[in-house]
């Protein structure tokens, strides 16, 4: 939340405009949550953005809606076995269930107290006094540690080794890590503290910590769901078929990054930040869609070049608000519509800087664009993709194990939040 510092003057001056009864009492989530946070981003708090993260950590398609609701997914391997398995979920997957949804009620209990003192002090004019923000900061504290200590006992029914060394955490591992971050341990301690000594010089600066509080408790939990998610599919769904596929071969190592969260193109963006320091950077996208990562990078990175690909086959409307996004920046922007095995033709070896593949996501897709951007990419450079263990997208994970498999030296899967993926070449 981005608060200037003369907001919570022009705060108060709304505030004065508005009847106090116009507005609910109770944020909690089983109350009035979201039209609690409906009325404070009409006065600018805007907290609707991590009330999304702490929900679903703002994916596409939500892990725990498709673990829950399997004939949702497309047919495939993973849909088979979480219908067939529904009554009985093998340890990993009904950890990851129960690990989800610990995180969203804890995140969102978190949300509750920063929206909460938000409201009462700028939507009603009745801030809380101190001593009670801090005893509600520090239920939502304890919350958190009971629900990730018993979250850590279920861990120990939960076999804690992949079918490969895979370099992935176990899941114990994973959260203790993720459950009890320092991160945001430490700093729940220092703002409870500030609010017990009424330290804060203003409201808006206690409700910006709040928030702040916040997001650090909902990124770890994106963490932790990305990480038990990753073992899951590697232990429970995909990886032993991958094992007795590629008996003779070298299958890659898994590395966690949780930089970037959590949209994949915060993920790009942390990616691309280095590199644009020492100089421009040539970016290609394969799939470019409406083409909203491509314009956030963009409009982030000054010196980025960028070449988008996609067939838009059908899909003419699409193609048109693609083009309108990219127009501002049509001096450093190029659109090819063709397939990706055509664009690929346009291109020398060791074109680009990154080339990020999120087009066709079926096995055999994945093969071939692996086969034809890699090239493309210069070394030390980045060849990335979306959609690794996403669970409607089975197809990527099984063609980057046995592309990489076949390869003479061992290599690393990277990956981070919203399924992005990437090799170091």
């Amino acid at each position: 939340m981005t608060l200037r510092p003369d907001l919570q003057l022009l705060l108060l001056l709304a505030v004065a405009g508005k009847a106090a009864d116009s507005f609910p009492v109770d944020c909690r989530a089983d109350a009035g949550l979201p039209r609690c946070l409906d009325e404070l981003a009409a006065l600018g708090l805007r907290f609707g953005e991590t009330f999304h993260l702490a929900q679903s950590c703002g994916d596409e398609n939500p892990v725990l809606t498709l673990l829950t609701e399997p004939q949702r997914l497309p047919p495939g391997r993973i849909r088979q076995l979480l219908q067939h398995q529904e009554a009985d979920a093998p340890p990993g997957i009904s950890l990851l269930r129960l690990a989800v949804m610990t995180s969203q009620r804890v995140a969102t209990r978190f949300l509750e107290v920063a929206a909460g003192h938000g409201f009462a002090c700028f939507a009603q004019a009745a801030c809380a006094e101190p001593p009670a923000a801090a005893d509600a900061l520090a239920a939502a504290g304890e919350e958190l540690l009971l629900a990730m200590a018993q979250l850590l006992q279920s861990a120990a029914d939960v076999p804690q080794k992949a079918p490969w060394p895979t370099g992935l955490r176990g899941p114990a591992s994973a959260i203790a890590r993720w459950g009890f971050d320092p991160r945001h341990l430490d700093f729940t301690k220092s703002v409870r503290d500030a609010l017990e000594t009424d330290s804060f010089q203003a409201p808006v600066a206690a409700t910006s910590a709040l928030h702040d509080l916040t997001l650090r408790v909902a990124a770890a939990g994106c963490a932790l769901q990305a990480e038990l998610l990753a073992f899951a599919t590697v232990s429970d769904l995909l990886g032993m078929p991958l094992v007795q596929r590629l008996p003779q071969h070298t299958l890659p190592r898994f590395e966690f990054h949780p930089e970037g969260c959590c949209r994949r193109y915060h993920v790009l963006a942390d990616l691309l930040g280095p590199r644009i320091e020492r100089g421009p950077v040539r970016l290609l996208e394969v799939g470019v869609n409406n083409a909203l990562t491509s314009e956030f990078l963009l409009n982030k990175f000054a010196n980025l070049e960028f070449d988008g690909v996609d067939p838009y086959f059908g899909v003419e409307d699409i193609y048109v608000e693609a083009t309108a996004r990219l127009q501002r920046f049509s001096d450093r922007s190029r659109l090819w519509r063709r397939t990706s095995a055509a664009a690929a033709s346009e291109f020398e070896p060791a074109t680009f800087d990154i080339v990020f593949i999120d087009g066709d996501h079926s096995h055999d897709a994945v093969v071939e664009d692996l086969r034809i951007w890699r090239s493309r990419v210069r070394p030390g450079g980045l060849l990335a993709g979306h959609d690794l263990f996403n669970l409607a997208f089975e197809g990527v994970l099984e063609a980057l194990v046995e592309v990489l498999a076949t390869r003479e030296a061992p290599e690393t899967i990277h990956f981070s939040h919203d399924f992005v993926w990437w090799l170091q070449l």
